[in-house]
């Protein structure tokens, strides 16, 4: 850390990056819901329409 403290950082916004960003996030637009039978059909337990997980609060 006392090396990296010793580079001049004046003007350097802290979010900066070495290389061009951009924004890899699709377009938010409204589709149709999957449905709940599809959202749920990989799931290793299930009460109705809700994902059934173990107690973890005693």
């Amino acid at each position: 850390m006392d090396k990296l403290n010793e580079l001049n950082t004046d003007g350097i916004v802290p979010t900066a990056h070495a290389v061009p960003m951009e924004n890899a996030f699709r377009a938010d637009e409204v589709r149709d819901s999957i449905g709940i039978d599809n959202a749920l059909a990989n799931a290793p337990k299930r009460a109705e329409s809700f994902f059934r997980v173990p107690k973890v609060i005693e």
